[in-house]
C-alpha cells in the first residue's frame, strides 16, 4: 500500500471515530454524571427551567421584602407608637429592620443571610411542588416527581440552587432518573444585601435620617424664634402636622449617598449627600400617607391651636416702646423611611423607624446583643408592697374576683380577694 492509500485509511477511520462521537452524543446526554437519553432531555431540561423561575422569583421576594419572604409575626401598632412590625409599602408588608412596637418598646428584626437562603429555600421547595408536566404527559412521557429538598446559596452575584428529588422520566422503551438537580441565576441579591447592612449600620451609629428629620423640622414647623408683633402668635396644630409631614415628604426623596449615580444640580445639593460612599443607586422613600407619630408639647398647645402670648403689652411694660412673642415648642416625632437599592432590574429595600426625641435626634444604637435579639423584661418580679383592693359590683356589694394589673403587653396576678377585699 502506498502513503496516498494509508493517509485515506487514517481520514477515513478518524471520520468515523467523529462520525459515532457525534451519534453517540445525539442519543445520549449526561446530566450529573447520569446518561440521559435525547429524547427524555426535554423533560429534565424543563424540570431545570422550573427551578431557575422558582428562584429568580424567590429572588425577587426576598429583595422587596427586606431579606424575607414570608409573612408572619405580625404585630399591630398602638396609639402610642402606630407602628406595626411591617411597612405596608404598596399593599405589600415588608419588615421593619428597625421599629418602636406599639408598647413602646425598640425592636429590631434584621434577618441573617442563613435565614434569608432559608426561606427561600422553603419557597422554591414549594414553587416546585407545582412544576407542571401535563403537556409532556399528553406527549406520552410518564413522569415520576418526589418531594424536593432545596438548598440556597446567596452570593454577590449569583444565586446557587440545589435540590435533591428523584426524577423518573420514561416513554417506550427507554427511562432515564436523576436525584440532583442544581441550577444558578444572575442575582445582585447577595451584594445588596450586604450594602444595605452596611448602610443600617450606619443609621444606627450615626442617625443620619434622624438628623435630616431635624433639619425639616426645624424648616418646616414653628420649634423656636421671635415675632415682632403685639398680637398673639397663633398656629393651627393640623396644618403645622401636615406641613411637617410634606416636608419630610420632599426632603427624604433627594437624600442620596457618596456615587456615581447621579448628577447634582448645585452646590447647595450637597448637603443631601450623605458621606458613605456606595458603588449602586440607593435612595430613601418617606411617605405622609405612612403612619407618622407627631407630638407637641409647649404652653398654650392643644389638639387645634398652638398659640404664643405677645410680651410687652401687660401693665407696666409699655415703656419696653414694641411687643414681640417668643415662642418654644417641642416635638417627638417618629415615621417609617424605606431604604431602596437598585438597579434597572433588581431592588432591595428594608424599612426603618426614624426618631426625634425632644426635637433631637435619638440616642444612637449600638446594641450588644445580636441583631434580632432582646433582653426579656419581666414586670412582674418587681413587686414591692403590699396593696389593699375592695372589689364591689354595680349596687356597691362586695364580690370576689380574681385582681391582676395590665401594663403594656404585661399582666402581673395580684392575688384573690375574699369577702370583697
Amino acid at each position: 500500500m502506498n502513503k496516498r492509500g494509508q493517509v485515506s485509511v487514517f481520514v477515513i477511520v478518524a471520520l468515523v471515530i467523529v462520525a459515532g462521537i457525534v451519534l453517540y452524543f445525539s442519543f445520549r446526554e449526561q446530566i450529573g454524571g447520569e446518561q440521559v437519553p435525547a429524547e427524555l432531555m426535554s423533560v429534565f431540561d424543563y424540570y431545570h427551567s422550573c427551578i431557575e423561575n422558582e428562584a429568580k422569583t424567590a429572588a425577587l421576594l426576598a429583595g422587596e421584602g427586606g431579606g424575607r419572604i414570608k409573612v408572619e409575626d405580625y404585630t399591630p401598632g398602638s396609639e402610642y407608637a402606630p407602628f406595626s412590625s411591617h411597612l405596608n409599602f404598596l399593599g405589600s408588608p415588608v419588615k421593619y429592620w428597625y421599629y418602636v412596637s406599639g408598647n413602646g418598646l425598640i425592636k429590631e428584626q434584621v434577618p441573617t443571610k442563613q435565614e434569608m437562603e432559608k426561606e427561600m429555600a422553603d419557597y422554591i421547595e414549594e414553587g416546585l411542588k407545582r412544576c407542571d408536566f401535563e403537556y409532556y404527559f399528553r406527549q406520552g412521557f410518564e413522569v415520576e416527581a418526589s418531594e424536593p429538598s432545596v438548598e440556597v446559596d446567596v452570593y454577590n452575584r449569583k444565586v446557587e440552587v440545589k435540590v435533591s428529588a428523584e426524577l423518573i422520566v420514561s416513554k417506550e422503551d427507554e427511562t432515564a432518573r436523576k436525584d440532583s438537580h442544581n441550577a444558578e441565576i444572575n442575582s445582585k441579591l447577595g451584594k445588596f444585601y450586604n450594602l444595605a447592612l452596611e448602610i443600617y449600620t450606619e443609621e444606627k451609629k450615626e442617625m443620619f435620617l434622624e438628623k435630616y428629620g431635624v433639619d425639616v423640622l426645624y424648616n418646616y414647623a414653628p420649634v423656636d424664634g421671635v415675632e415682632i408683633q403685639c398680637a398673639p402668635k397663633i398656629w393651627l396644630t393640623r396644618k403645622v402636622m401636615v406641613d411637617l409631614k410634606s416636608g419630610l415628604d420632599e426632603n427624604f426623596r433627594t437624600i442620596k449617598f457618596k456615587g456615581s449615580y447621579y448628577e447634582l444640580q448645585g452646590e447647595d445639593r450637597e448637603y443631601f449627600v450623605w458621606d458613605k460612599p456606595v458603588d449602586e443607586a440607593v435612595q430613601v422613600v418617606y411617605s405622609k400617607d405612612w403612619p407618622t407619630k407627631i407630638e407637641i408639647y409647649g404652653d398654650g398647645v392643644d389638639d387645634e391651636i398652638m398659640i404664643s402670648e405677645a410680651v410687652g403689652t401687660q401693665a407696666g411694660m409699655g415703656v419696653m416702646g414694641f411687643c414681640y412673642v417668643p415662642y418654644h415648642f417641642v416635638y417627638d416625632v417618629s415615621f417609617p423611611a424605606l431604604i431602596q437599592i437598585y438597579d434597572v432590574e433588581e431592588l432591595f429595600q428594608f424599612p426603618v423607624v426614624v426618631v426625634i426625641d425632644k426635637n433631637m435626634p435619638r440616642n444612637s444604637l449600638v446594641s450588644e446583643m445580636p441583631l434580632g435579639e432582646e433582653e426579656e423584661f419581666d414586670l412582674c418580679e418587681f413587686k414591692t408592697e403590699e396593696v389593699v383592693v375592695n372589689i364591689y359590683d354595680v349596687n356597691l356589694n362586695k364580690v370576689d374576683a380574681n385582681v391582676s394589673y395590665g401594663c403594656f403587653n404585661q399582666k402581673c396576678r395580684l392575688g384573690e380577694s375574699k369577702c370583697g377585699t
